[in-house]
């Protein structure tokens, strides 16, 4: 328990330096439950993404592509737009400023001020309603009681 909440209190500093603060209108609950959907809140974790579909055509990163990384599961295609140098993902997966740097480049790319909209977009590429970006919305909004 006491473990979990010096991780919050980390991960809310980071919500301020980065200024995630802005993206998602003040709402601490609603980052740390978004960040708890995607990564359990483990800076390490990875994840194969068979569905996902908006691969860059490179053979030799194709299975990088599909995987999710760190703590906002962000997928190696992302990575790539974002010019990271793969090679160095095992770096990337240990350094949680690394992480929150790109994530917010990555967001910045999203078309819309309303945080439900940007979390809809971070799940499914786009801020239009669909019965899997509002699937996903209730997710975090249950999460967020947690907190």
């Amino acid at each position: 328990m006491i473990q979990r909440m010096i991780k919050n209190k980390k991960l809310i500093q980071k919500f301020y330096e980065f200024k995630f603060n802005k993206l998602f209108q003040d709402n601490e609950k609603l980052f740390l439950a978004f960040l708890l959907n995607e990564s359990g809140h483990d800076l390490c974790c990875v994840r194969y993404e068979p569905e996902y579909r908006y691969v860059i055509k490179d053979k030799k990163n194709f299975l990088l592509q599909k995987m999710s990384y760190g703590l906002f599961q962000i997928m190696g295609a992302n990575l790539i737009t974002l010019r990271f140098p793969l090679k160095e993902l095992e770096d990337f997966l240990q350094d949680i400023n690394l992480q929150f740097r790109y994530c917010r480049m990555l967001f910045r790319k999203c078309p819309s001020t309303n945080v439900y909209e940007n979390l809809m977009w971070w799940n499914t590429g786009t801020t239009k309603e669909t019965k899997k970006g509002l699937i996903y919305i209730n997710r975090i909004k249950k999460l967020v009681k947690k907190f």
